[in-house]
Order: C-alpha cells, then sequence, then structure tokens
C-alpha cells in the first residue's frame, strides 16, 4: 500500500507541476507602423529562415522529486517539436521580422513570402538557436520543496536564446548586408508571478529585431 501511495502522489505532484508552466503559443508584437516616406523605394520579400539549429531535447522535470536533488529541469533545442502549441519559428520569426521592418518605413514595402517573388531584395535567415531551458527549484527535498515556494523562495527560472544570421540579398544574389545576431534572457520567478512561461522567444527576438532595423537603415544608405 506504502508503494500505491508513493506512485499516486509522484503522479499528482506531476499534474501540479504541468500548471507552474505557461503553455500560451507563440505571439510576437511588432512596434508601430512609422507613417512616413521610405527612405528607399525598394521592396524586401523576407522568406522562411533556414534551419541550422540541433534537433536535441530533453525533459528532466521528473528529476527534482529525487530527495537531494536541487531542481528538474528541461532543455529544448527544438521546442516546436515537443510543446503542444502553435509554433513554427522557421516562418514565424520571419514573419516577425517582415512586420518589424515594414514597421519602420524603411522600404517602400517588406512582406514575408514563402518564395522568392519579384521583389528588389531578399531577406534570409538562418536559425542557429531557439533555445528553451527551464528550471523547477525543489531545493534537495523532492515532493515538500514546493512549500518553500510559499516562504518566498524562488519556484524555478527560464531562459530563452536566439541565433539567427541575416543576409540581405538583391536580384543578382549578391549580398548587400550580413550580420549574425545572438540574444538572450533569463529570469528567475516566484509562485506569486503565475506560472513559468515556456514559450517567451519573443522576447530575445524583439532585441534582435530593433537592433537589425538600425542596422539596415544604416546599411540602406548605400542601397539608394
Amino acid at each position: 500500500m506504502s508503494k500505491i501511495r508513493f506512485i499516486l502522489k509522484i503522479v499528482c505532484i506531476c499534474v501540479l507541476l504541468s500548471g507552474c508552466v505557461d503553455h500560451r503559443g507563440w505571439v510576437y508584437q511588432a512596434d508601430p507602423k512609422e507613417y512616413k516616406k521610405a527612405e528607399i523605394q525598394k521592396t524586401v520579400a523576407v522568406l522562411p529562415f533556414t534551419d541550422k539549429r540541433e534537433n536535441e531535447n530533453h525533459d528532466r522535470f521528473a528529476i527534482g522529486l529525487i530527495p537531494l536533488v536541487p531542481y528538474g529541469w528541461q532543455d529544448f533545442k527544438t521546442p516546436e517539436t515537443v510543446i503542444n502549441q502553435q509554433f513554427y519559428p522557421k516562418e514565424d520569426f520571419a514573419k516577425a521580422t517582415a512586420q518589424e521592418l515594414s514597421s519602420a518605413s524603411i522600404f517602400k514595402d517588406v512582406f514575408f513570402s514563402f518564395k522568392e517573388t519579384d521583389s528588389d531584395y531578399i531577406l534570409v535567415g538562418e536559425l542557429e538557436q531557439s533555445d528553451i531551458h527551464t528550471k523547477i527549484f525543489f531545493y534537495g527535498l523532492s515532493a515538500p520543496g514546493d512549500l518553500l515556494w510559499l516562504l518566498g523562495f524562488p519556484a524555478g527560472s527560464y531562459s530563452n536564446e536566439i541565433m539567427v544570421n541575416f543576409k540581405l540579398l538583391d536580384k543578382n544574389y549578391n549580398v548587400k548586408f550580413s550580420k549574425k545576431y545572438s540574444e538572450k534572457i533569463e529570469e528567475i520567478r516566484w509562485i506569486y508571478e503565475g506560472a513559468i512561461p515556456l514559450l517567451s522567444l519573443d522576447k530575445p527576438l524583439k532585441k534582435i529585431l530593433l537592433q537589425l532595423k538600425e542596422d539596415i537603415r544604416e546599411a540602406s544608405k548605400a542601397l539608394k
């Protein structure tokens, strides 16, 4: 009977753990549109990113329930293959890039396209990282460790990291701009802040795209 009670307890804890993680899907909010004359009267098509990531994912949340083990964790390098959400980074990141550049009014038009079109330029991205790393802290106490959350101890942490290499090409595939970007966010979470966000890749992507806008604006001076 004691073994059955132990198994039931573990099952209950796993159910509770599922509520500690926020499973909301992908959302990206571009900056408001700058309504002004385009700085360069050219068009840009943003293609789906090329996937250069490692296909490696590990779910070790349950290890945190072993006594003396301080936490359980998840490491996802291709998160869309393991999380139950509508998330397609090769397309979603490219669409976000098109939205962000379009809002800046640098070019006459910037749009997402699944294939090459009759645009003046194409912007391609090589996605090298879209890592999600999440921890739930049990402080080596197994299941009773979550009681420390109520006393003000951190419940967990997460980090999201993106690395992408952008290239702006003309119709003859000459490289007009090229730069690799990498951004990472890390946060500690307390129980009163709500669930740990599983998918916060929009935050590092936002930092990358804001920098990309400024770099493209500077590089566009040579394209006029």
